[in-house]
């Protein structure tokens, strides 16, 4: 069963041990930089270890009201990274739904944005099947999938 915690000093020395593997490491932000950005930005950012069982596979990190400069409520999926040793089961879309449905019954957005590095082709097809679209917005090496839910 897929459970998700906060990250806490229980968890933490887990949570830091998490990693992808080296071909993967342009597409993801670590988990320190991770935590510290959350720490930063504590007041809007929200992350979550993912539990398989006891075993934690995982990290996301949600942000209840990402500043884009829209008159549209925003929120985005600011980090999602499941753990080489457990990739190919499921676990991605198993988060990604459940943040999906945490920011719509906790924020209530109109619009929900991840962004994205190219050339991570399986992240970017994950999102496209959960009907995020590719936006305009480029930031550097980045680019913005978004799902507006007002025309859902």
């Amino acid at each position: 069963m897929v459970t998700f915690k906060e990250i806490t000093e229980d968890n933490y020395f887990e949570y830091v041990e998490l990693k992808v593997s080296e071909e993967q490491w342009p597409f993801v932000t670590g988990p320190v930089t991770s935590l510290s950005h959350a720490w930063l930005y504590y007041e809007r950012a929200r992350p979550f270890a993912i539990y398989s069982d006891e075993t934690m596979i995982g990290y996301l990190m949600l942000d209840i009201d990402y500043d884009c400069g829209s008159t549209n409520k925003t929120c985005a999926v600011w980090r999602l990274m499941i753990d080489e040793k457990h990739q190919g089961k499921g676990y991605g879309k198993i988060a990604l739904e459940w943040s999906l449905q945490y920011l719509k019954d906790n924020c209530n957005p109109d619009i929900i944005r991840v962004n994205l590095i190219r050339g991570n082709d399986i992240a970017e097809s994950m999102y496209k099947s959960f009907g995020f679209v590719e936006s305009e917005e480029v930031y550097g090496k980045q680019f913005t999938m978004v799902l507006n839910l007002k025309s859902t």
